[in-house]
């Protein structure tokens, strides 16, 4: 057989390249998942929408919602970042987003239902064993996690500033969080993590994605073909940093000026809360096709080596 007859033999790819792409793309298809679900949501309610989308923690979405989150925190600190920055402010995104899925909104009380003391919004009484069990059980998986974090950031030899750095950080916030739940119901400080915690894990969530974002328009060199020329992907970063930053503080605002409006009213928050999702999942389209090849960022394929 000569040699042009020869079969053609392909060259497999890299499996961790591979299981790269698989753990972005989870993110992604995840987000998708809920999106057709609040679709689907909205439409059996005649096309009206709830104050934001975390509220459908209380409809039949529920389950979507915290499965979505969940799913992108795992992939989240599961993804490896340039070290430094990047990669902490991935890990502890990572680690808010269970706490953005297993503590719901608080709402204006449901049917017959009274909040207690002077607050206007609430979680529902029915739902307060589910979010208590949830978070205990967050929190009690956390010293294990960190522990094997810690254990092999040491014994692997990465242990560097960066490194270390981010381990402590992630370990004071889940020192913090299981500080606020506390023990028992009787904890002072049991209440304002039910009444707040969503709200300032989300909010931190939000802020260190941008930052994610930001990072990579400061530090990427690579383009992309549109029609004949090569564009480069740091405008694209800067525009959604950009937009994601002025959303996640119009929604702040409109959320407070809000808090106490009707649903129909307040429904603006949902979709600003929608809008950096989508702006979310636009940037992590476009870091995926960016490193497509690579798997990874230079600087963190050198960490790693």
């Amino acid at each position: 057989m000569s040699s042009d007859q020869q079969p053609v033999r392909r060259v497999l790819e890299d499996p961790s390249i591979q299981t790269y792409r698989y753990v972005r793309a989870a993110i992604i298809g995840s987000m998708l998942f809920l999106f057709i679900s609040l679709t689907l949501q909205i439409g059996a309610d005649g096309w009206e929408v709830q104050s934001s989308v975390s509220a459908y923690y209380y409809w039949p979405v529920r389950g979507v919602l915290v499965g979505t989150l969940v799913t992108t925190g795992v992939a989240l600190v599961a993804i490896k970042g340039r070290p430094g920055l990047e990669d902490t402010a991935l890990n502890l995104a990572g680690m808010l987003a269970p706490v953005v899925a297993l503590v719901p909104t608080p709402l204006l009380p449901l049917g017959g239902m009274l909040c207690s003391g002077s607050q206007r919004k609430c979680i529902p009484e029915e739902f307060l064993p589910g979010v208590v069990n949830n978070m205990s059980a967050l929190l009690i998986l956390g010293p294990p996690l960190l522990g094997f974090a810690w254990w092999t950031a040491i014994g692997t030899g990465r242990w560097d500033r960066p490194t270390r750095t981010s381990l402590v950080f992630a370990t004071a916030l889940w020192g913090a969080f299981a500080l606020w739940l506390g023990p028992t119901a009787a904890w002072p400080l049991r209440a304002s993590f039910l009444m707040w915690s969503h709200y300032a894990a989300a909010i931190a969530m939000f802020g260190l994605i941008i930052v994610v974002v930001w990072y990579n328009a400061l530090r990427t060199d690579c383009h992309f073909q549109m029609g004949s020329r090569p564009v480069s992907y740091r405008p694209v970063y800067f525009t959604v940093a950009t937009a994601m930053a002025l959303t996640l503080i119009v929604s702040v605002v409109v959320y407070f000026a809000t808090a106490e409006a009707s649903r129909a009213s307040s429904s603006l928050v949902f979709w600003l809360e929608a809008a950096l999702l989508v702006l979310f999942v636009v940037f992590w389209i476009a870091q995926t096709v960016e490193f497509w090849d690579e798997g990874l960022p230079s600087e963190a394929r050198q960490t790693v080596a």
